[in-house]
């Protein structure tokens, strides 16, 4: 996987959330060079799920970035295996954390309104966190990861994690 341009964003929010939700910017797979300037970024809204494989786009994405289908990918889901058309973007998560040709599939569309969903392709690439401290979720990410995250004491956990 591509690193990113940046390193690490967080999101707030004033309540205790189950659905983490933010704004991503998607564009047409390109590799920037001096001579070819980026396609247009559009924007839509993602929801973070650590449940699915792969990042996933709407219709609606694929109309608006103008994208064309390379191939196409089986698809496990929660009631069924199908065939789905792939597709090359690059996205940016907030702070212009980008991820460049990433391969992604395509849905008619996502539950609660959102265009894309974010999978454990671009989770596992780095640190994601969540907390609902004073019942306010948080959760922040950062890429590539430079840390474990253990809230266990060092005392407790496996020797070799130590």
């Amino acid at each position: 996987m591509p690193e990113p341009s940046s390193f690490a964003f967080t999101t707030y929010y004033d309540e205790r959330k189950n659905v983490l939700v933010n704004e991503v910017r998607v564009a047409a797979a390109y590799t920037p060079t001096e001579d070819s300037p980026a396609p247009a970024f559009q924007e839509y809204e993602a929801i973070w799920d650590t449940g699915a494989t792969r990042t996933v786009i709407t219709r609606r994405v694929v109309e608006d970035c103008n994208l064309k289908a390379i191939g196409m990918s089986r698809v496990r889901g929660v009631n069924d295996v199908r065939s789905a058309e792939a597709y090359l973007i690059n996205i940016r998560l907030l702070n212009d954390v980008e991820f460049g040709n990433l391969r992604v599939i395509g849905n008619e569309r996502l539950s609660g309104g959102a265009d894309v969903l974010i999978g454990m392709d671009i989770i596992g690439a780095g640190d994601f966190a969540v907390s609902n401290y004073q019942g306010r979720t948080t959760f922040t990410f950062r890429c590539p990861s430079q840390e474990r995250i253990d809230f266990l004491p060092p005392e407790e956990r496996p020797p070799e994690y130590r």
